[in-house]
């Protein structure tokens, strides 16, 4: 069964799971906080900042974060570096309602020094699945 991803975080590692995750016929989104580097992506089909030389498959959409874009996507996975896990959590947690919220996410809140895990459970009050 196919399913749609919004993957917010255009880095290496966000890139590289939206390529396999088309690889495995699901419809993907790829989204980030920086809508230079998206445009950059999009008009190139490569992410030349932090994924020089892998061509990006024509059926990955690139666009920058929107309601619609989280409405369309059945699961959510964020992979941005962990200063900015708790912004990226602000921004999606309203729209996750009963998604799949994924995070790709290593290291620790800096403010806090807790794990992500506990930044989620801290900040989703929906009945979003996460992992």
């Amino acid at each position: 069964m196919s399913r749609s991803f919004l993957v917010f975080g255009a880095g290496a590692w966000g890139t590289a799971l939206s390529i396999q995750l088309i690889k495995s016929k699901n419809k993907v989104f790829l989204s980030s906080f920086d809508k230079k580097n998206l445009g950059q992506i999009k008009k190139d089909q490569e992410n030349r900042k932090y994924l020089p030389g892998f061509k990006l498959p024509k059926e990955l959409l690139v666009e920058p974060l929107s309601e619609k874009l989280i409405e369309d996507a059945s699961s959510i996975i964020i992979c941005v570096k962990s200063p900015y896990f708790k912004g990226a959590l602000s921004l999606l947690k309203k729209r996750a309602g009963d998604k799949n919220l994924v995070w790709a996410t290593k290291g620790f809140d800096p403010d806090s020094g807790s794990l992500l895990s506990s930044v989620v459970a801290e900040e989703i009050t929906t009945n979003a699945k996460t992992a």
